[in-house]
């Protein structure tokens, strides 16, 4: 069998090698160590948006709620009603009373929707 001869590998070539591994290395973890940082970023955001969204819920709830109060209030008022101009006006007043609430609850759900959002905003850009 023949010998494979011996080739020396030269020094500059080495030390090139060992310096692009080390700056691989070098990459990884500085990759690494930013994405560590991206994901608590986003953790803290997270927990923003959770937070935002109990309080809509607790918002949706609570005007629902309300909702089915009034509309039991309106029936009750309703059935009681001793004349057909009554029930006109009770059914008118029904009405603008729930389109009015039904406003305010649509802006009261915008605001705390727009709250959120600009909190996570923050939150993301730390």
């Amino acid at each position: 069998m023949s010998k494979t001869p011996e080739v020396e590998i030269p020094e500059q070539v080495r030390e090139m090698a060992e310096k692009s591994v080390e700056q691989a290395r070098q990459t990884w973890e500085d990759f690494m160590g930013q994405s560590q940082q991206a994901m608590a970023k986003i953790e803290n955001s997270s927990d923003t948006i959770q937070s935002g969204a109990a309080e809509i819920n607790d918002k949706a709830r609570s005007f629902a709620e309300n909702s089915v109060t009034a509309a039991f209030d309106f029936a009750q008022a309703m059935a009681r009603a001793k004349s057909l101009e009554e029930v006109v006006s009770l059914q008118r007043d029904y009405m603008q009373n729930q389109m009015k609430a039904f406003g305010e609850n649509a802006r009261e759900m915008g605001e705390a929707a727009m709250n959120t959002v600009n909190e996570f905003g923050k939150k993301a850009s730390e």
